[in-house]
């Protein structure tokens, strides 16, 4: 049985016991205002004079995140060797970013996620086989005098001999965390680079979702 529940003459809200739900009536004149009169909630909704941008969230929280793809290949045979937003790799430090950031908040903390295939054309096999790959960032935004950071590492021990792989292909993925010292709004720019010892490897963008550079701003 509803029960409504009334101020100044009007039911402003009802109860019901049988589905135990209680429904709110609001006339077209009910808001909200914050602390300046400006209207923040009305009955047609959230209005468009809401500012949040000074609103805090609690340390940890996600505040960006920012996703950049390609599906483009690339084999190298030199180390290091650099790959980019617009090209299959270079043996070049700079060039076009493969993804960039516009930060939040002075002295950022990023975390950072790589993901793609690495792919192996061939191996030496009568010594180790090292890859590495690191995540470089810059205010430049050709990656100029770029910050680098290891977040994969894969290692093959071919000495033994064997029957050996002619090519190998593995989902390569790593992260790091990342604190800057910016300030805020401050651009920053990413790419990435490769290191290898022993075999002539790079990576494939054609499985899956490609190559796959996530970056994560944290509230501090």
């Amino acid at each position: 049985m509803p029960i409504a529940i009334k101020m100044a003459g009007k039911e402003i809200a009802s109860y019901d016991t049988t589905t135990d739900k209680v429904a709110i009536k609001l006339s077209d004149d009910v808001s909200i205002n914050d602390s300046a009169g400006n209207v923040v909630l009305g009955n047609s909704g959230l209005t468009s004079n809401v500012d949040m941008s000074n609103v805090v969230f609690p340390a940890g929280h996600v505040i960006q995140y920012l996703t950049f793809g390609s599906t483009l290949d690339g084999q190298n045979t030199s180390s290091p060797y650099y790959y980019y937003g617009g090209n299959t790799g270079s043996t070049s430090a700079t060039g076009t970013p493969f993804g960039q950031i516009t930060l939040k908040q002075s002295n950022a903390k990023l975390f950072i996620i790589w993901t793609s295939v690495l792919a192996t054309g061939s191996h030496d096999t009568n010594d180790m086989n090292v890859f590495s790959t690191f995540v470089r960032y810059s205010i430049n935004n050709d990656l100029s005098s770029a910050t680098e950071k290891q977040l994969f590492y894969e290692l093959q021990d071919m000495r033994g001999q064997g029957d050996l792989p002619q090519q190998t292909l593995v989902t390569k993925s790593g992260r790091v965390a990342v604190t800057l010292s910016n300030s805020a709004n401050d651009i920053y720019y990413f790419g990435m680079k490769d290191t290898k010892y022993g075999w002539s490897a790079g990576w494939s963008g054609n499985y899956g979702e490609g190559s796959i550079l996530e970056i994560i701003e944290i509230q501090q």
